[in-house]
């Protein structure tokens, strides 16, 4: 039994990808709030372990949370396979929606508050309400951009070179895709009337 809790403990412990060197791709962004992509540790101080333990029947796995305010939701996905408690997805949206009812997800699942959380801001200090202009400054052009219902949605990528040899990756793409475990990195950006109002990011589930 102890040889069993010390394998567990090694795997959670020394799963997560991270390099302190690790440069990343302008358009890559890695973090909400501390928390970091495929980070065994970041997401249990952050988040709680007891907040991010699978618990659906099937796929995908969510959890969600609130700011202090309930004013912004979290939405991050757990990709079935991956190390416990490593997070592959993260979504932050504006809640504009009744509070009382968002207490409980679709799924039944209970929505936890972090109270210490003002604001969702990503890793390279995006978050909801800044301009159009200030994300091209920090994650460079898009490849493509959408106009859906009134809003601009700016689409980001990253696919590992080795995959696709006609197309001419950014800076540090393979190191970063390696570093992570993953072929494909994507950021989905959406802004109204110039504003920020939802972002998205992280290794799509294959």
């Amino acid at each position: 039994m102890k040889k069993i809790l010390l394998v567990i403990f090694f795997i959670t412990v020394t799963s997560f990808p991270q390099n302190n060197n690790l440069t990343l791709p302008q358009c890559v962004d890695v973090s909400i709030s501390d928390v970091i992509l495929r980070d065994t540790i970041s997401s249990r101080l952050i988040l709680g372990a007891e907040n991010i333990i699978p618990n659906q029947d099937q796929p995908p796995f969510t959890f969600q949370f609130f700011n202090r305010q309930k004013t912004q939701l979290l939405t991050c996905e757990f990709c079935p396979g991956d190390y416990l408690y490593s997070l592959s997805e993260f979504k932050v949206h504006m809640n504009i929606t009744d509070e009382s009812k968002l207490n409980i997800d679709s799924l039944g699942s209970k929505i936890i508050v972090l109270e210490n959380i003002l604001s969702f801001k990503s890793g390279k200090n995006i978050e909801i309400g800044i301009d159009v202009s200030e994300v091209i400054k920090i994650l460079g052009k898009p490849i493509n951009i959408e106009n859906e219902e009134g809003s601009d949605i700016f689409h980001y990528e990253l696919k590992n070179p080795l995959d696709n040899p006609n197309e001419k990756p950014e800076p540090f793409t393979i190191e970063f895709l390696n570093s992570f475990r993953s072929h494909l990195y994507y950021g989905i950006y959406k802004f109204r009337n110039g504003k920020l109002i939802e972002f998205a990011f992280g290794f799509p589930m294959p």
